[in-house]
């Protein structure tokens, strides 16, 4: 007996590599000649800043530069000063196979560090960060979707997917000079810059995407060495870059990230008016295009003529739900029973970390972040603290979807804050979540069938069979157990669906 198995082909995402990498920090330094003595350790900050990645072969290799920094009381002057030492650092991952046109995710934290001062010039630093890496391949995914041949009877489901369309980075360097203008003090020291990307929006064109957002520098220095009166600055650098997306067009729904791996942020010591800074950003814009598909999967068959077994597998496909962009807000209290705060000098952040879990109707954001503060208490000492902060956030939804799977991402907007007493800080954040979401869904395909051709069916000599059928029975289970076809059934009984909506008499025919 002849067949023929038609399989329809498509792309789909594949996590080929997934896997993070402590790496170890122990530093022993002295403060350069420029800095003055240190009276006393406020903060010590690791911050890894990556500066390239590329898959050679079978492994993903990483290159990048830790930057130890310290914000610590002078001995002379009794002022907030810092000092800053930067490390080379590598890692690599096995990647289980070369894809072409794979994207690589990264993300590096800080896991812990301590700080001691061995005396008033040299410094002793024991910590951790991670490296997390991701790479994503585009997988080619054949599926069958019809038989071709006499008597061979098939069942078969219409799957809603999102097949790649294509798949596209971009790392970019973005070199700016910032002014900050008459309306800020000339800066005499930088003690700490952080920079934060937003992305906006985005456009598709046929195989290129065009990405946009925005930058924000975050800037605290020294005003003056005398007073130690500090200052907190802020700019915004608008962010354009186009990624090419093959496969893509204007119809394709995209997930986009746009990320900061690392930055350097300079002073112009030479400025005669006004602080210029030269701000050094290296970014990466990841985008994945996806388009509508339907395709057919065949679930079960079997052969009105000859014994047939089937070969199956579970196959996995995600179909576009939605897109969340939404920002959330909240405030929470800050005891502080050790000290007594005047004012808070600089409030920032460092770690932020948010999961997502799907809960009936909803999506439950679930997140922890720190916040550091640097103030002064009511004798004018500067002091560092910082807290763990919880946080949830509900999204809701319309319907409720058994299988969604939401990649978030998380980003602190804004921190400002109320001084409620002597020994409270009220704290209100802003976080912007964006996420992809998803429906999951599995399905049992046919991959492959046996027929026996020595075992042939047996026929009823009758060319009709009365069958009473009860409510809810299956028009594809009764014609296999009759040995006939759905079809036939349906036409001999005028039936439209697939499940008897009531008790029922039918006429089997005979294939």
């Amino acid at each position: 007996m002849e067949y023929h198995i038609n399989q329809e082909r498509l792309t789909l995402g594949e996590a080929v590599l997934d896997e993070s990498k402590e790496q170890p920090v122990d530093v022993d330094f002295s403060l350069p000649d420029y800095c003055p003595d240190i009276q006393r350790i406020l903060k010590c900050s690791v911050i890894p800043k990556i500066n390239s990645r590329n898959i050679l072969a079978d492994r993903l290799e990483i290159e990048g530069v830790a930057t130890v920094s310290i914000l610590y009381m002078d001995a002379s002057n009794n002022v907030v000063r810092s000092c800053e030492h930067s490390m080379p650092f590598s890692c690599s991952f096995n990647v289980s196979k070369e894809e072409p046109n794979s994207i690589v995710f990264t993300l590096a934290k800080i896991e812990y560090v301590n700080c001691r001062a061995v005396n008033s010039r040299r410094l002793d630093i024991h910590g951790a960060f991670s490296i997390h890496a991701r790479v994503y391949s585009k997988k080619q995914r054949e599926v069958v979707g019809d038989i071709d041949g006499d008597s061979i009877q098939q069942k078969k489901i219409t799957a809603k997917v999102s097949d790649i369309s294509g798949t596209g980075f971009s790392q970019f360097l973005v070199e700016e000079v910032v002014e900050l203008g008459a309306s800020y003090p000339l800066a005499k020291d930088i003690l700490r810059t952080d920079v934060i990307v937003m992305l906006s929006d985005y456009k598709v064109t046929p195989d290129k995407v065009i990405v946009n957002g925005d930058a924000v520098l975050r800037v605290l220095y020294v005003v003056d060495f005398d007073t130690g009166e500090l200052q907190n600055a802020e700019y915004t650098i608008p962010i354009s870059q186009v990624v090419d997306v093959v496969g893509a067009t204007s119809e394709s729904v995209c997930d986009v990230k746009l990320d900061v791996l690392g930055f350097e942020v300079s002073d112009r010591n030479d400025a005669a008016e006004g602080t210029i800074l030269d701000v050094n950003l290296n970014l990466c814009a990841t985008a994945i295009a996806y388009d509508d598909k339907e395709i057919d999967i065949i679930s079960d068959a079997y052969s009105t003529s000859y014994e047939l077994k089937p070969a199956y597998e579970q196959i996995n496909f995600s179909k576009f739900h939605s897109k969340i962009n939404e920002n959330y807000s909240d405030k929470i209290s800050i005891e502080l029973k050790d000290k007594n705060v005047l004012k808070v000098l600089d409030m920032w952040n460092e770690m932020l970390v948010v999961k997502s879990q799907k809960e009936k109707d909803k999506i439950l954001f679930v997140g922890k972040m720190n916040v550091c503060i640097l103030a002064v208490d009511l004798e004018e000492n500067i002091f560092y603290t910082e807290r763990i902060v919880d946080f949830e956030y509900e999204k809701n939804f319309n319907e409720n979807i058994e299988n969604i799977f939401a990649e978030v991402e998380a980003k602190i907007i804004s921190l400002a804050y109320r001084i409620v007493n002597e020994n409270k800080i009220e704290v209100r954040f802003e976080i912007k979540f964006s996420a992809f979401v998803s429906e999951n869904k599995s399905y049992k395909n046919i991959v492959d069938i046996f027929i026996d051709e020595e075992k042939p069916k047996e026929k009823d000599s009758a060319a009709l069979t009365i069958y009473y059928a009860d409510a809810g029975d299956s028009i594809w289970d009764i014609a296999c157990r009759h040995n006939t076809s759905i079809e036939d059934i349906k036409i001999q009984n005028d039936l439209q669906d697939d499940i008897l909506a009531v008790d029922t008499m039918l006429l089997i025919p005979i294939s």
